[in-house]
């Protein structure tokens, strides 16, 4: 009899049961953070109008400009859904509907708005879509006790691993996008820790070049290592230590919401299949605890067969996990497709786990021209004296993301025709942007290049746009730290780019 190949056995392993209650503990928190990130941040902290209400305009992921926010009413009942879905699912009460109505709810909001995108956030997105088929519903929920016949101590193994992967890319990716020469070279944690926009809180003894090298350095080999230290008994507490003071860190420092003690908690999935199910029992009197569990490394056994006949559903999760975790893990590689580097010109950088890795700030000024009127308006970005429609983070987002600076300059064409009832056309006007950021300490340097009317420029999915310059000069870097200055705003208007948009007098009209 033939015996079966490692894929046959490899994906029964899929199916193997394991303890629930790691996905349970998941569940809670999870379901419990979205319901306090709600309150906190969205209602607390006024999120949900400055994001979502008062901007007259809001940036969209390419295919989905059709997903706007709601009226303002509309918006807070698409929170509260969400915060009350978050508390029903960490309660495990109507938990699928639930499960659905978070991962609804906080796709709907992310895709909503572009300038706003932070990686957990796509994490989290993610999150929510595998806990609707996972059945971390079974146990210690109010589903439960309603409905006897959904009682079990197990899930299947693709429940815990997948929630397991979903944690792990962020930090192996997270690592792999520091090793580029800006980090390697500390450039960016200098600037933060020492001369930016953290540096008050921070004491004085710890704003030296030292520091800037431990934590870039630090956090490339925590990002790279923790997963496999994780797993192996022997480094587990040491991680689990690390872990911690990342995090800690992390959340003192820098103001990314719920993904710092989302990380921690999930550390937990990380042990021992069956260390949960032992502190359940050892608290409810049972059993004594195993403290093996904290440095044991955990084996994993291929079963002898495969499935043999898998049913449709099985086959359908099988492709479903292939397909998914093969996508996840290739398509953050794909600014190694483009030229120039991505944390200039944006190509590649969303999706791909960069996180915190650039300090880029500047302005753009944009110069709609009616040829027809001969009429000429400059909108300045972060200028308290212009109306743009916009907040501060979406004027900043502009720079991080150059195909912003088209979507606006689109918007400010269709308003300007709209305004004019009828007295102009696409044909009578024209949309040119002057951008100029600073990366990493360097110099201001020109984002667009010059005479191209954005309004002739249609978005790309996934091509190079020729409108953007892909590459920053090669000797800008700063040579040593201490070169390193940031300029005032008042100082990168006194020394703009050397780069003009000519004014509308040395243009010729349309034809």
């Amino acid at each position: 009899m033939k015996a079966d190949s490692f894929w046959e056995r490899w994906t029964a392993s899929w199916f193997a049961p394991v303890p629930i209650e790691g996905l349970v503990w998941f569940r809670i928190v999870f379901g419990s953070l979205i319901t306090w990130l709600v309150f906190h941040s969205y209602f607390g902290l006024n999120f949900l109008e400055s994001y979502y209400v008062a901007p007259g305009f809001t940036f969209s992921y390419y295919g989905f400009s059709w997903v706007k926010p709601l009226p303002a009413t509309g918006m807070y009942i698409v929170f509260w859904t969400m915060a009350i879905a978050g508390a029903t699912m960490a309660i495990g009460f109507l938990y699928r509907l639930s499960t659905f109505l978070v991962f609804a709810t906080w796709t709907y909001v992310f895709l909503c708005e572009k300038a706003v995108y932070q990686n957990h956030h796509y994490l989290v997105m993610l999150l929510a879509f595998w806990m609707i088929l996972i059945p971390a519903h079974r146990k210690f929920s109010i589903d439960a006790l309603i409905w006897k016949s959904i009682r079990s101590d197990f899930a299947p193994a693709w429940s815990l691993w997948t929630i397991r992967l979903l944690i792990a890319i962020p930090y192996v990716y997270g690592s792999i996008a520091k090793m580029n020469t800006d980090w390697l070279n500390a450039r960016p944690v200098w600037i933060w820790v020492n001369i930016g926009s953290i540096s008050h809180a921070l004491p004085e003894f710890l704003k030296r070049e030292e520091t800037a090298w431990f934590i870039s350095y630090y956090g490339l080999i925590f990002d790279l290592l923790v997963v496999p230290a994780l797993f192996w008994g022997p480094t587990r507490l040491l991680a689990c230590l690390g872990i911690l003071g990342f995090h800690g860190t992390n959340t003192f420092l820098f103001a990314i919401g719920i993904f710092p003690p989302l990380m921690i908690a999930s550390t937990l999935l990380f042990f021992p299949k069956n260390m949960i199910p032992d502190i359940v029992a050892a608290v409810r009197g049972k059993k004594k605890f195993d403290w093996s569990y904290l440095w044991r490394t955990e084996k994993i056994e291929l079963p002898e067969t495969g499935l043999g006949s898998p049913t449709s559903g099985q086959r359908a999760l099988i492709w479903t996990l292939v397909l998914f975790f093969g996508f996840q893990f290739l398509f953050p590689l794909r600014q190694n497709l483009y030229p120039g580097n991505p944390s200039w010109n944006g190509w590649g950088d969303l999706f791909a786990w960069r996180m915190m890795l650039d300090d880029k700030r500047g302005q753009a000024e944009f110069r709609l021209m009616d040829f027809k009127n001969r009429k000429e308006l400059k909108i300045r970005t972060l200028d308290p004296e212009q109306k743009l429609h916009l907040n501060k983070i979406q004027q900043v987002s502009m720079l991080r993301q150059p195909d912003m600076l088209l979507q606006y300059a689109h918007f400010l064409e269709e308003g300007y025709i709209k305004a004019s009832n009828g007295d102009v056309t696409k044909e009578d006007v024209k949309v040119f942007v002057r951008a100029a950021a600073s990366l990493n300490g360097r110099d201001y340097f020109d984002m667009v290049k010059p005479g191209i009317d954005l309004t002739e420029v249609e978005r790309g999915l996934l091509t190079a746009e020729d409108w953007i310059y892909p590459e920053l000069p090669a000797d800008s870097a700063p040579k040593r730290l201490s070169d390193i200055k940031l300029p005032t705003r008042e100082e990168a208007e006194r020394n703009p780019p050397t780069r003009e948009i000519a004014p509308i007098e040395e243009i010729p009209p349309t034809t």
